[in-house]
């Protein structure tokens, strides 16, 4: 996964973790401290990397497991269904037969466990005995009509649209409660900081048809990845002297990309996309120094920036 970022990096360095398993993440993109990150990773002693894309994190590691891909494997719809507005279902076969060398990744990690003489698969099955309904199955007999859900052609729709469950069933007098001391507090010393020093704030973005930091949808009239591009205000942008090209740096690093006027942004913030590796935002970022004191995450909003020309 990528959210315990703040911690990993620095127990690799500690020597505490020698191998590490990515299973379709892209740390290198996504970690805070892209430098840092990089080094990290390429001490370990074996970096394994489960993907059905080449990645940056892919080009560092000691070993590339290529999985199936959506049509290659049976599925269900899990996880994102929730934010569905009806209660809805669906389950597929794979459509195509793998190729090359691609394999499930319950196969890898079943392969590794039956060589480590340690059980994984349920049921004390072995690999050759499971298959992608193995691990579905469970998910089917929980649902209220699993059979159905199991053998229909198309998803199985059991509600029409739902409204108000969070509002019932989770806050006791219909309204968040937002103010909290300790975020109270935090909200207005950050507040007050812009009030008194109003510096240029990099704030977070997410480009059209990409996801988190590994997927990434080419041009389709250029077949070339997306470019990494930095907006800010056109009174910013008419203040650096309109240039084409722009570096934004903090403590802990730069990048630079190409100067987009957008009339969206407040003259006091620019914004860079997230997961675009040829420009990437995690140089910014600090594993050490900007860590929310509530969560215990890298702050990846309203971090202080310099942003300069380049001509």
């Amino acid at each position: 996964g990528e959210y315990p970022c703040a911690a990993l990096v620095p127990e690799i360095e500690a020597g505490n973790v020698t191998t590490l398993f990515v299973v379709g993440g892209n740390p290198m993109t996504a970690f805070p401290d892209a430098n840092r990150t990089a080094r990290a990773l390429k001490s370990l002693s074996t970096l394994v990397v489960i993907d059905i894309l080449p990645t940056e994190t892919t080009e560092l590691a000691t070993h590339v497991l290529p999985a199936v891909d959506q049509l290659e494997r049976a599925d269900l719809t899990w996880l994102l269904d929730s934010y569905q507005l009806a209660v809805s279902a669906q389950f597929t076969d794979a459509v195509v037969a793998p190729v090359a060398e691609r394999k499930p990744m319950w196969w890898m990690f079943g392969s590794l466990s039956e060589r480590l003489n340690l059980p994984l698969l349920p049921n004390g099955l072995s690999i050759d005995e499971a298959s992608d309904e193995t691990f579905l199955r469970p998910i089917i007999d929980r649902s209220r009509n699993g059979e159905l859900v199991r053998n229909s052609p198309t998803a199985v729709i059991d509600s029409g649209a739902v409204f108000g469950w969070v509002s019932d069933s989770v806050l006791p007098d219909g309204k968040w409660r937002l103010q909290a001391t300790s975020v109270g507090d935090q909200l207005e010393r950050f507040l007050q900081k812009v009030t008194t020093e109003r510096n240029v704030s990099l704030i977070p973005n997410r480009r059209l048809r990409m996801m988190n930091s590994q997927f990434r949808s080419l041009d389709e009239a250029s077949n070339e990845p997306p470019v990494a591009t930095i907006h800010a205000s056109p009174r910013h942008v008419e203040i650096l002297g309109s240039p084409g090209h722009a570096t934004i740096s903090t403590s802990s690093g730069s990048v630079t990309a190409a100067l987009i006027s957008d009339d969206r942004l407040h003259d006091d913030c620019i914004t860079l996309a997230h997961g675009v590796g040829d420009a990437n935002v995690c140089a910014l970022t600090s594993a050490d120094d900007d860590i929310d004191e509530l969560s215990g995450m890298v702050l990846q909003s309203g971090i202080e920036v310099t942003i300069t020309p380049k001509h």
